[in-house]
């Protein structure tokens, strides 16, 4: 729309220009026209810094909505990596106890299998068979 006002304007001037040229340079319409001319010229130069004062602000609300998606992006990215990182630390507790436990629970197994010996006299398993290789018998 403003470069429809624009774009007539200049061809009213360059129209009036033309005039101007068949006019007398002392006569009153010549007058009438220069001034016509100046007004109208006033008027598309308005009308150009009113554009190019939107273009800015268009510019600026474009620039301010890419920042805010920038930030809105990097905010998500933090997110997810705080997400991950918690599952890994999860996963790391996970295997961390797991690494204390199973030590332990083979322990008792094998330690279970050992005290079947007292029950019928034979030793079931090497881990057993180990522990009384070690202790020392004495009357």
């Amino acid at each position: 729309m403003k470069n429809l006002i624009i774009e007539k304007l200049e061809s009213e001037v360059l129209r009036l220009v033309d005039e101007l040229a068949t006019l007398e340079t002392e006569s009153k319409e010549y007058n009438d026209t220069i001034k016509t001319i100046n007004s109208l010229y006033d008027t598309l130069n308005k009308e150009k810094e009113l554009m190019l004062s939107e273009y800015k602000v268009d510019v600026e609300a474009k620039r301010v909505d890419n920042d805010k998606l920038a930030k809105d992006t990097e905010a998500d990215i933090q997110r997810e990596t705080l997400k991950d990182s918690k599952l890994w630390n999860g996963v790391k507790t996970g295997v961390e106890i797991g690494a204390i436990v199973l030590p332990l629970a083979s322990f008792a197994l094998h330690f279970r299998e050992g005290l079947k010996f007292e029950e019928t006299g034979t030793i079931t398993s090497g881990f057993v068979r180990g522990l009384v290789n070690k202790m020392k018998f004495t009357k």
